[in-house]
């Protein structure tokens, strides 16, 4: 694995964490808009981190994406591979009346599903753009289905 590497980890095709030089999600820090969001993972099973789940963001609401692979006195610390800073769009930074979105049909093949997502995201400002405001929204219907291999002795193995 190459030291300068960041990658997306992905689980079940969505996004989950990004991996910094070879150090899991759980390893680095994630924040939002400068401040830490702890978030819970779907997925019963996983332990409880302090990586920062993608799905819950669209990528219509990321304004930009800052990557720091080294320490900085300005930037909260605790990561072993490196921080990632995720920028949420401005209002004052959008022209009023912006509207940008997306609708997509996701197939999971076990389930025999067809998933729906949807995302919009606009931008209001005063007439002087001194004053703005955002109004976003996401919603994401995921179906999925798991199966167990089990061995020829049963669920605990030979």
């Amino acid at each position: 694995m190459s030291n300068s590497s960041v990658t997306v980890s992905r689980d079940f095709g969505e996004g989950e964490g990004v991996t910094i030089r070879g150090f899991t999600p759980n390893q680095n820090v994630t924040l939002l808009n400068g401040q830490g969001v702890g978030t819970a993972q779907w997925f019963v099973l996983n332990n409880t981190g302090r990586n920062f789940n993608f799905e819950m963001l669209a990528s219509e609401m990321v304004g930009g994406l800052e990557v720091y692979k080294s320490p900085q006195a300005d930037i909260e610390e605790g990561a072993l591979g490196g921080t990632v800073i995720v920028n949420t769009r401005k209002p004052l930074e959008m022209e009023s009346g912006t509207i940008a979105g997306s609708v997509d049909m996701q197939y999971s093949e076990l389930p025999d599903e067809w998933d729906p997502s949807a995302s919009i995201v606009t931008a209001w400002l005063n007439e002087d753009e001194t004053f703005g405001i955002n109004v976003s929204a996401a919603i994401q219907n995921r179906t999925v289905e798991r199966h167990s291999q089990e061995s020829d002795f049963g669920w605990f193995g030979p």
